[in-house]
């Protein structure tokens, strides 16, 4: 995935997947995402509430910002059964503490997260 686009077609595939319960992505490559294709992929995971098990790696993305992940933690709050959460958004510039903020108050939401892995290096 190199760009929102593709973001978009993959949320449409994700989207269309009954009762998903694990669900990876690693973009490398992703210096063309930025937050309007996060969140076409965040309305996705309006679909999944069966989702336990989420892996999104990110790194490299230089145009993602605080609103990616305020969108990210959204979609988040909606999965009640995320038991294990891998993130990775080393080297994405633009995002700063407020962005993590949102990312934080997510987490506090959701009660059955047994596992939390983030890298925010760079």
């Amino acid at each position: 995935m190199t760009n929102d686009q593709d973001l978009k077609k993959f949320g449409q595939v994700v989207k269309s997947t009954e009762k998903l319960q694990v669900l990876r992505i690693n973009c490398w490559n992703c210096q063309n995402i930025t937050h309007h294709g996060l969140d076409y992929f965040c309305e996705s995971l309006k679909t999944q509430r069966f989702l336990q098990k989420v892996g999104l790696s990110f790194p490299n993305c230089s145009q993602l910002t605080d609103k990616a992940l305020q969108n990210l933690s959204e979609g988040l709050m909606r999965l009640p059964f995320l038991k294990d959460l891998f993130l990775n958004f080393t080297e994405c510039s633009k995002v700063t503490e407020e962005g993590f903020f949102f990312l934080s108050q997510s987490f506090q939401r959701l009660k059955s997260l047994n596992s939390l892995y983030i890298s925010l290096l760079g």
